[in-house]
């Protein structure tokens, strides 16, 4: 503050997010607001730190009063956190007849590889910045769940 000493950085910002077979969450604290709440509302609080960590119990979400079902909202919540909605969004090139797609990004690739619901679809073995639909999937159906998970299409 008064200039003698440089400040202090930034500290990193913390999104992760994992959830083990166990039923232990960990959230870290620059994850949505909204999510968070969800989950120290219907989940046992075990750790605050910078990675909160959270444990799924029947009891814990029973106890809690709430206007729908405990269950749908924590369903919904991790949902949304394990990446089966995309967030980003992007333009996406797509010729039709080859199944070819063309991302302009480079990072959007990785982000269709891990997508729960467009994974299925990818095959492997592509060349380097492109992606093809597997021959026994239907190109149509997956321009329709790209377009629904905020990706812009351009067909070709």
């Amino acid at each position: 503050m008064l200039g003698l000493i440089n400040p202090p950085q930034k500290p990193a910002r913390t999104v992760e997010f994992r959830a083990l077979p166990n039923l232990c969450v960990f959230a870290g604290t620059d994850v949505s607001s909204e999510k968070l709440i969800t989950l120290f509302h219907y989940t046992r609080i075990k750790r605050i730190d910078r990675i909160f960590e959270f444990q799924l119990d029947k009891k814990a979400m029973s106890e809690m009063p709430s206007r729908t079902s405990a269950g749908k909202e924590l369903k919904k919540t991790l949902q949304d956190l394990l990446g089966n909605r995309v967030e980003t969004g992007g333009t996406l090139h797509i010729t039709s007849c080859s199944a070819l797609v063309i991302p302009e990004d480079p990072a959007m690739i990785e982000v269709i590889r891990k997508h729960a619901k467009l994974k299925g679809c990818i095959k492997r073995g592509e060349p380097p910045g492109y992606l093809l639909v597997k021959s026994e999937s239907d190109i149509f159906n997956f321009v329709k769940r790209c377009r629904e998970f905020g990706f812009d299409i351009k067909e070709s």
